[in-house]
């Protein structure tokens, strides 16, 4: 039944098509205001303190709500095969840096070992170094402070390139490449027949260069890689094996993804002790 104020709005109205509608409009939004069961202050309220958990994409387990984030442990979820990848550049990486530090210094100040192999080994049962160019101490300093100025700059201009130009990925695979051919010229300056002749300095003090470009392109993109690796976009609620649940979350999972990086690369600076084996019983070819 018609109320006073909805006689009130028709006789105001001259009966065309446009005042039908504006009519109706009016009644609904007066049925709507009459009916509404629920204010929209309390469906706010509702929803605030609503503690249903939305579904993840994650092995069909549940996002956690707050009151679960206050209670539950938080644990990493699995690291992915390239996050595992990215740890055993970085070691690799290191292992270069560290291992051809360690022979540098000998190799650059001392001459050929009398009655040696050839390759920069002293003769076997011998207390002598290794050595190979004889430039002398001053020299072998000179170059061994430039290779770590290098090393320790060149990052700068390596993930500058990274984050403008190249892209981490690509950045990554330029490091890895101009690090080979530094070992490659390095093996060359090791050969005997190229130290007795004197020509052993020029492929050395190129590839002593290139590698320390090679380790500015790799150091500042393999950690930020590796955080890309995360398996774990959002927390989310999971039950273990013994019935206890837990979150898995990202934070913690970026956490120990970082700690394996730091792991691979404090694993390769302990190849400088194979590496100075090498040059005293092999020679520098394999150091």
């Amino acid at each position: 039944m018609a109320t006073a104020t909805d006689v009130q709005i028709l006789a105001g109205l001259e009966t065309t098509g446009r005042d039908i509608g504006h009519v109706l409009a009016s009644g609904k939004e007066l049925i709507h205001h009459r009916h509404s069961q629920v204010p929209i202050d309390s469906e706010k309220k509702l929803e605030a303190f609503s503690t249903v958990r939305s579904a993840s994409p994650v092995d069909d387990e549940q996002y956690p709500t707050e009151s679960e984030k206050q209670t539950l442990r938080k644990v990493a979820g699995p690291v992915s095969w390239s996050g595992y990848m990215l740890c055993f550049i970085e070691a690799a990486n290191n292992a270069s840096y560290y291992g051809v530090t360690g022979v540098f210094a000998n190799f650059i100040q001392r001459p050929l070992p009398s009655g040696g192999n050839g390759w920069g080994a002293p003769p076997k049962g011998t207390q002598e170094s290794a050595g190979a160019l004889g430039l002398g101490l001053q020299t072998a300093q000179a170059l061994t402070v430039l290779f770590t100025f290098l090393a320790y700059c060149t990052p700068l201009l390596g993930g500058y390139l990274a984050d403008t130009k190249l892209g981490r990925y690509k950045a990554c695979w330029c490091g890895i490449i101009i690090g080979f051919f530094s070992h490659v010229l390095l093996v060359i300056a090791a050969i005997p027949s190229v130290i007795t002749e004197g020509h052993a300095i020029a492929p050395f003090i190129l590839g002593l260069i290139s590698l320390g470009f090679a380790s500015g392109f790799i150091k500042p993109t393999i950690a930020p890689m590796i955080a890309d690796q995360s398996t774990v976009k959002r927390a989310y609620v999971k039950t273990l094996k013994s019935g206890e649940m837990v979150i898995v979350d990202p934070n913690a999972t970026i956490e120990r993804m970082l700690l394996l990086y730091y792991w691979a690369s404090n694993l390769g600076d302990f190849f400088s002790i194979a590496t100075s084996y090498a040059e005293k019983i092999v020679g520098y070819w394999l150091a």
